[in-house]
């Protein structure tokens, strides 16, 4: 947190170049620590968990591609973990997502959007009546105690073709689907391995994962 504060600070290549060792000692060291140890905890419960601890892996690059970009900086101010699961790409693949950034730490799991393919077999999938009352369990009980919180909505209305006054037509207008937590801050963490932090949250939002890999990658 410290580096990226200052990374925020001084945006830019020069100083960046002149504090490599920072980032090394700082940023990188520490993450690739962090992924190791989070995933060993992860693999009791799946065993075939993508754990690479090196960038653009499990650990996003901090270099931004500003291209097209109305901003300019050149680096990310926020640090991104991804564990994933399954066979496909790592960002078509559901996963285990860290957020470390100033004033904007979470955690989250699921898919952030769904390709072409994986959208139109979760929405059979939401309609299927066994395995639509399977995922609006899993939520429930992921979501009953106010600590997570579901996203992935995106359209107002139901898709064509599905019936808008389908008990699950809420989830008819995601793009993707995962659960997170509410904003943390490192002083909530109180000491306690981060490592083991995340993993008892992430424990908490598996009945997710099971129903993902069940029905959708299977």
């Amino acid at each position: 947190m410290k580096f990226l504060k200052r990374l925020e600070k001084n945006n830019n290549r020069e100083w960046f170049n002149g504090h490599k060792e920072e980032y090394e000692a700082e940023f990188l060291i520490p993450s690739q620590q962090y992924v190791i140890e989070l995933g060993e905890l992860l693999r009791k419960h799946l065993p075939g968990l993508h754990v690479i601890p090196k960038v653009d892996k499990s650990i996003f690059r901090l270099m931004r591609d500003v291209r097209f970009a109305k901003n300019k900086e050149p680096y990310k101010t926020n640090l991104g973990i991804f564990l994933w699961d399954g066979d496909t790409p790592r960002m078509e693949a559901p996963g285990f997502y860290t957020h470390v950034e100033s004033g904007h730490c979470f955690l989250a799991f699921g898919v952030y959007m769904f390709t072409k393919e994986c959208m139109a077999r979760y929405r059979e999938t939401v309609i299927d009546p066994a395995a639509g009352k399977e995922l609006s369990a899993a939520l429930k009980k992921i979501t009953k105690s106010g600590v997570y919180l579901l996203g992935g909505q995106k359209y107002k209305r139901v898709p064509k073709g599905y019936d808008p006054e389908h008990p699950l037509a809420a989830l008819l207008l995601h793009d993707g689907i995962h659960v997170y937590t509410k904003n943390f801050s490192p002083a909530e963490i109180a000491g306690e391995d981060f490592a083991i932090f995340s993993y008892k949250h992430f424990k908490a939002m598996l009945p997710l994962h099971t129903w993902m890999m069940k029905y959708l990658f299977s």
